[in-house]
Order: C-alpha cells, then sequence, then structure tokens
C-alpha cells in the first residue's frame, strides 16, 4: 500500500498582485488543489492594502502507492471589482517543496490584466500571468 510520506501539494507562495499598475488592494484569492478526488479543496486569501500576498504552503501526509503516480491540479483565481482571473494552473507530479518551478520564485508578480502566458518546465507545463525575476534553489527540499 505504500509507506506514510510528507508530499507537498502546493509550495508557498508570495509576491505581488496588480490590475493595470496600480496595487490589487484586497484582492480575494482562490486556491484550489485536486488531488486524491474529483471535488478537490479549496482555500481563500487576501492580498493586503499593497496588493502583497502570502499563500501558505499545502503539505499533507498520505500514502502514495509504488506503482502509482502523484497529480495534484493546482489552480490560483482572483476576484477583484468584479472581475475573476486565473493566474496559475499546473499539474504538480512531484511531491517536493518548490517542485513547481524547480526553486522558490524571487520577485513574483501577477498583472491581472495580462494573458495567461505557457510556461515550459521540466516536469510539465505551467499557465500563468505570473512574472519572477530569479528562482533561487537553495530552498530546495525533497519531501
Amino acid at each position: 500500500m505504500g509507506n506514510l510520506q510528507e508530499v507537498v501539494l502546493f509550495s508557498p507562495l508570495q509576491g505581488l498582485l496588480t490590475y493595470k499598475g496600480k496595487p490589487a488592494t484586497n484582492a480575494k484569492i482562490t486556491r484550489k488543489v485536486v488531488w486524491k478526488d474529483k471535488t478537490g479543496e479549496t482555500e481563500i486569501f487576501y492580498a493586503n492594502d499593497k496588493g502583497e500576498f502570502h499563500l501558505p504552503g499545502k503539505v499533507v501526509i498520505t500514502r502514495i502507492p509504488a506503482m502509482a503516480q502523484l497529480v495534484a491540479f493546482q489552480s490560483i483565481d482572483v476576484a477583484f471589482f468584479d472581475h475573476e482571473f486565473t493566474i496559475w494552473h499546473y499539474g504538480k507530479m512531484d511531491k517536493g517543496l518548490y517542485d513547481e518551478l524547480g526553486g522558490r520564485a524571487i520577485n513574483l508578480t501577477s498583472e491581472l490584466t495580462d494573458n495567461l502566458a505557457r510556461v515550459e518546465l521540466p516536469n510539465g507545463v505551467l499557465t500563468t500571468s505570473f512574472k519572477w525575476g530569479a528562482i533561487e534553489k537553495s530552498e530546495l527540499k525533497s519531501a
């Protein structure tokens, strides 16, 4: 059946949300991860008055059978001024911290009015409006 193990379903993210170049003050952020059933788990967060946000990591202790592959479908949507924006969509197949981007994103920003871009990654394709200055690999940990 498999041993219990720590699985990072969604690594922590922090950064800045803007709308037409100005901070997306108090924007509602909906983070969803679907991994063990079709319903998934949804959490709500809010940007502060400067448009800054911090989403903590989503970690579970679970059993993954030896012949099974973890797939956690991640999405982040933002509600601001009666508009809904999808800013992140990814299928995470690794269980480690910061595996999505291969490290921790530095200077993470999302202009809500930007179109989603396709980002080719070693373990899949991320569709996002986020941009980052660098990826810090020193904090990578294996779960």
